[in-house]
């Protein structure tokens, strides 16, 4: 009864942190920003963004979606001021028609936005 008693205390104990940064993130704004409206193949993409409450140590994810497909993740990490930025290269196998790029920033699983950028095949050379 006692061992019960001691797993049910140590479930809550441990619980608690995790509540305690969901009740925090609710509310939460992410903002997102590209250095360009529109890109090309090869071109490196710089995505920027904020976090309006941060909590030390939890890394915003970022997700990159093209026509549907899931095509990377990051793990970015967020400074104290709530800044962060990741780069990736618009190229490879999953590059291959123009449309809409989704890049979706998740922070904390309590709170996430996305932007939409245009992407265009390199007609040069």
């Amino acid at each position: 009864m006692r061992k019960i008693g001691l797993l049910i205390i140590l479930s809550v104990v441990l619980s608690m942190p995790v509540t305690m940064a969901q009740e925090e993130l609710s509310g939460q704004k992410i903002t997102l920003t590209a250095d360009n409206t529109a890109y090309q193949e090869g071109d490196v993409i710089t995505i920027t963004g904020t976090i309006e409450k941060v909590i030390p140590d939890l890394p915003v994810s970022l997700q990159v979606f093209f026509e549907k497909n899931l095509i990377q993740v990051s793990q970015v990490k967020v400074s104290q001021d709530g800044k962060f930025t990741d780069t990736f290269t618009a190229a490879g196998p999953q590059w291959q028609n123009e449309g809409i790029v989704i890049i979706k920033a998740n922070y904390g699983g309590a709170t996430s936005t996305e932007l939409e950028i245009d992407f265009f095949k390199n007609t040069e050379g």
